[in-house]
């Protein structure tokens, strides 16, 4: 019953996106934003939280019932933005140095996207709701693993979406929001999805962690 309300949850969130996203084209689908420096950067995070902030709470919403302490879910937020600006995006640009070589072909796209971003985004994903959240108490039921994930994932892409769209002050208002949504629901997917996993393996008998 509960996964059932949180994917009817997920729908309505992507529905109110699509909303925000229709609203910021009608209003600024040909203006950047006026503002350079800290001012701008402060917009951007605001455009960049607002969707972060709605698909996180339609999760934390719809698991009122048994809601897991608001203190894990900010830290599970906190530990996806984290993991972003802290080994991610410094791992692409000087270890994998992706952007000299991933658009230089489709085949380098795909790779760069799958055995480098990707594997490195679920690998953090992993270990964050592994060692992080599946030992607490709060981690009483599969389900919970859903939720510790869609935040991890929302922080994690608020990052990824603030870096990327602050490094391109050309973009528009609409572009702005349309990046901000697009990101920050793949990777609150992914996030959930591998909580989802992490919820079976623990709870879930013969699952197992592997």
């Amino acid at each position: 019953m509960r996964e059932r309300t949180v994917v009817r949850s997920g729908w309505l969130n992507i529905a109110c996106q699509l909303v925000f996203v229709a609203l910021l084209f009608a209003f600024g689908s040909a203006t950047p934003i006026p503002l350079r420096g800290v001012p701008r950067t402060a917009v951007l995070a605001l455009l960049v939280l607002f969707p972060s902030i709605l698909w996180t709470g339609f999760f934390y919403l719809q698991d009122r019932r048994e809601p897991e302490p608001s203190r894990d879910v900010l830290i599970a937020f906190a530990a996806g933005m984290a993991s972003a600006s802290l080994v991610a995006l410094p791992a692409e640009a000087h270890v994998f140095q992706i952007r000299d070589w991933m658009y230089g072909s489709v085949a380098l796209l795909a790779v760069g996207s799958t055995l480098v971003r990707g594997a490195l985004v679920s690998l953090l994903f992993y270990g964050t709701l592994r060692y992080g959240f599946a030992p607490s108490p709060e981690f009483d039921e599969p389900v919970d693993g859903l939720v510790y994930g869609a935040f991890v994932g929302s922080g994690f892409g608020a990052i990824q979406s603030l870096a990327y769209l602050v490094a391109h002050p050309q973009f528009t208002v609409f572009v702005i929001g349309y990046t901000a949504s697009v990101n920050v629901l793949f990777y609150a997917s992914i996030g959930a999805l591998i909580g989802h996993f992490v919820g079976r393996a623990k709870f879930v008998p013969g699952a197992g962690w592997r």
